[in-house]
């Protein structure tokens, strides 16, 4: 996979010039609400987590290491002038199901974690993610933010399953602005 941008080189986070985190913006609808979630390398993160066991058949989704915490996500987003959730409880984790090999998920760009030889087939690995549930206007101003653009500010990137719901919505528009309509 080729990478959309060239890769980030990243000052230390105390660096008076130079403080920003790069965040690769993913997305997905659950029912009739956005989640949305960010990616970002891993040395700006903690270090990754291992599933917890809950009882001898019962195995927890490990923590997605290369997760961005909601709060850095929902800065992220004011910063580059897109309507955020406001209202309490609009967070929460959820389990997103990634390709993974020996342990780690594969990311979806080298700008993440690099190019590595990968010795084997990935499997399709659970892991929970920090996500946040957008409303439906919120939904749009994100989508209508992402139509057409790589980025919505410097280091924040919209990833491609984020791009591919910004093109569905310009498709539903163009569906309505013709007066046309699509069978349900």
């Amino acid at each position: 996979m080729e990478p959309l941008l060239s890769p980030v080189c990243h000052a230390p986070r105390s660096s008076p010039i130079f403080s920003f985190t790069m965040i690769i913006l993913h997305a997905g609808f659950i029912g009739e609400e956005l989640l949305l979630w960010g990616e970002q390398p891993i040395e700006v993160n903690k270090p990754p987590g291992k599933g917890r066991k809950r009882s001898s058949t019962v195995v927890c989704p490990a923590v997605f290491p290369y997760g961005t915490p909601n709060q850095e996500l929902l800065t992220a987003l004011r910063n580059s002038g897109v309507t955020v959730p406001t209202k309490s409880g609009r967070s929460r984790p959820m389990t997103v199901w990634l390709p993974t090999v020996e342990s780690m998920p594969v990311p979806s760009s080298p700008m993440i974690a690099g190019q590595s030889e990968v010795s084997s087939k990935p499997d399709l690995v659970p892991w929970t993610v920090a996500t946040c549930l957008l409303s439906a206007e919120e939904t749009l101003d994100l989508l209508g933010a992402c139509l057409g653009r790589l980025t919505l500010a410097p280091g924040i990137i919209v990833g491609r399953d984020l791009a591919f719901w910004a093109t569905v919505l310009r498709f539903a528009g163009s569906l309505v602005a013709g007066s046309n309509s699509f069978p349900v």
